[in-house]
Protein backbone atom coordinates (compact mmCIF):
# COMPACT_ATOMS: atom_id res chain seq x y z
CA UNK A 1 0.00 0.00 0.00
CA UNK A 2 1.37 2.97 -0.78
CA UNK A 3 2.20 5.91 2.36
CA UNK A 4 -0.61 8.26 0.85
CA UNK A 5 -2.81 5.45 1.18
CA UNK A 6 -2.11 4.59 4.44
CA UNK A 7 -2.42 8.28 5.87
CA UNK A 8 -6.35 8.23 4.35
CA UNK A 9 -7.07 4.72 5.50
CA UNK A 10 -6.15 5.94 9.01
CA UNK A 11 -7.92 9.02 8.65
CA UNK A 12 -11.03 7.02 7.94
CA UNK A 13 -10.92 4.65 10.69
CA UNK A 14 -10.09 7.87 13.42
CA UNK A 15 -13.36 9.33 11.87
CA UNK A 16 -15.22 6.03 12.27
CA UNK A 17 -14.36 5.69 15.88
CA UNK A 18 -14.53 9.22 16.53
CA UNK A 19 -17.97 8.91 15.74
CA UNK A 20 -18.85 5.78 17.48
CA UNK A 21 -17.70 7.20 20.93
CA UNK A 22 -20.20 9.70 21.53
CA UNK A 23 -17.48 12.43 20.61
CA UNK A 24 -19.01 15.92 20.51
CA UNK A 25 -16.97 19.36 18.94
CA UNK A 26 -16.28 22.01 20.97
CA UNK A 27 -18.16 24.70 19.84
CA UNK A 28 -21.47 22.28 18.99
CA UNK A 29 -24.97 22.82 19.04
CA UNK A 30 -26.19 21.26 22.41
CA UNK A 31 -29.53 20.01 22.65
CA UNK A 32 -30.85 21.31 26.00
CA UNK A 33 -30.12 25.27 25.13
CA UNK A 34 -33.15 25.72 23.49
CA UNK A 35 -35.16 24.48 26.38
CA UNK A 36 -32.64 26.53 29.00
CA UNK A 37 -33.00 29.73 27.32
CA UNK A 38 -36.79 29.49 27.97
CA UNK A 39 -36.66 29.31 31.42
CA UNK A 40 -37.84 32.57 33.33
CA UNK A 41 -36.30 32.85 36.94
CA UNK A 42 -38.19 34.73 39.60
CA UNK A 43 -36.25 35.96 42.70
CA UNK A 44 -36.68 38.14 45.68
CA UNK A 45 -36.40 42.13 45.10
CA UNK A 46 -33.26 42.49 46.27
CA UNK A 47 -29.32 43.03 45.36
CA UNK A 48 -28.87 39.43 45.69
CA UNK A 49 -31.79 38.11 44.05
CA UNK A 50 -31.07 40.40 41.33
CA UNK A 51 -27.36 38.95 41.15
CA UNK A 52 -28.28 35.70 41.09
CA UNK A 53 -31.28 36.20 38.27
CA UNK A 54 -28.61 38.24 36.18
CA UNK A 55 -25.97 35.18 36.70
CA UNK A 56 -28.94 32.47 35.91
CA UNK A 57 -30.38 33.82 32.72
CA UNK A 58 -26.93 34.28 31.95
CA UNK A 59 -25.78 30.74 32.02
CA UNK A 60 -29.41 29.25 30.73
CA UNK A 61 -28.87 31.71 27.48
CA UNK A 62 -32.11 33.13 28.11
CA UNK A 63 -32.97 36.74 25.79
CA UNK A 64 -36.16 37.43 26.36
CA UNK A 65 -37.10 36.97 22.49
CA UNK A 66 -39.22 33.81 23.32
CA UNK A 67 -42.33 33.38 25.89
CA UNK A 68 -40.99 31.21 28.80
CA UNK A 69 -41.94 27.54 29.06
CA UNK A 70 -40.75 26.94 32.76
CA UNK A 71 -40.37 29.09 35.33
CA UNK A 72 -37.77 28.66 38.51
CA UNK A 73 -38.50 30.94 41.66
CA UNK A 74 -35.72 30.55 44.03
CA UNK A 75 -35.26 32.10 47.21
CA UNK A 76 -32.14 33.61 48.96
CA UNK A 77 -31.01 33.87 52.48
CA UNK A 78 -27.78 35.77 53.73
CA UNK A 79 -26.37 35.04 57.20
CA UNK A 80 -23.22 36.73 58.24
CA UNK A 81 -21.12 35.18 60.91
CA UNK A 82 -18.41 37.35 62.63
CA UNK A 83 -14.97 36.26 62.58
CA UNK A 84 -12.49 38.47 64.29
CA UNK A 85 -13.10 40.56 67.07
CA UNK A 86 -11.62 43.96 68.35
CA UNK A 87 -10.50 44.78 71.98
CA UNK A 88 -14.46 46.43 72.00
CA UNK A 89 -15.79 43.48 71.02
CA UNK A 90 -17.01 44.79 67.34
CA UNK A 91 -16.48 42.44 64.44
CA UNK A 92 -13.27 43.40 62.08
CA UNK A 93 -14.32 40.28 59.86
CA UNK A 94 -17.55 38.69 58.49
CA UNK A 95 -18.11 34.78 57.15
CA UNK A 96 -20.47 35.30 54.96
CA UNK A 97 -22.91 32.39 54.05
CA UNK A 98 -25.92 32.19 50.80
Amino acid sequence: MMPGGRRLLLALAGTVLLSGCGFTPLYGEAGVSGALSRIAVTTPDDRLGYRLREQLEDAFGRDGAQAPLYRLATEVEHKRRPLGRRIDDTASRYEPTV
